[in-house]
């Protein structure tokens, strides 16, 4: 098979992080959770992703949730160092990545918000993708995110070759014909791409 594009996730995948300690490290510093306290995802953060809401308004809506006296520009501080505390970037697929970008077209795909890409943009994260598709930039979720990707590229959706740590999407982009790969590990991930002529 002539693979014309390869889709990256970002978390779990071209970087790691740890949802718990990041809240706890934001919890420790502005006195707030950032996911309620009955678990899950506060509704607004799914309107942040689709880029609905501004960053400003995201702490907003996340102020008035749960009733902080903190500004804005403090809980976004904050967040930022919580969130670069407890993540770490994947150097080894990153710099494959680069040089897989000077052979073939490796463009990052991922259900993000405008201000994590703020943040991994600053840290030199996106430097090895040819393009980036983000949630926030064209408002969709789910199959229709994927989809779209493979309708904007201009490519059959066999000669795509998807990797992801999540199943779900990775069943959606196989369910029209993409070649989904779960990430396991780097290793794992370089094996898999070399078979199918990746190098």
């Amino acid at each position: 098979m002539d693979y014309k594009l390869l889709t990256f996730d970002l978390g779990g995948v071209c970087f790691f992080t740890n949802l718990e300690a990041m809240n706890l490290s934001f919890q420790q510093e502005t006195g707030i959770s950032f996911r309620p306290l009955n678990g899950g995802t506060y509704p607004f953060y799914y309107s942040f992703d689709l880029g609905q809401i501004s960053i400003d308004q995201y702490f907003k809506e996340l102020k008035q949730a749960t009733g902080s006296s903190k500004s804005i520009s403090d809980l976004r501080g904050a967040y930022k160092r919580a969130y670069l505390e407890t993540s770490r970037l994947n150097f080894k697929l990153l710099e494959k990545l680069s040089d897989l970008s000077t052979r073939h077209r490796v463009v990052c795909a991922s259900t993000t918000n405008a201000f994590h890409e703020e943040i991994n943009r600053e840290r030199g994260m996106f430097n090895c993708f040819n393009t980036l598709y983000f949630s926030h930039h064209l408002g969709l979720l789910g199959k229709e995110f994927v989809r779209r990707i493979v309708d904007l590229e201009k490519v059959n959706p066999s000669q795509v070759i998807m990797v992801d740590n999540d199943l779900e999407l990775l069943a959606y982009g196989k369910s029209f014909g993409e070649y989904p790969l779960f990430f396991e590990n780097n290793t794992q991930l370089f094996r898999e791409l070399k078979a199918r002529g990746i190098t």
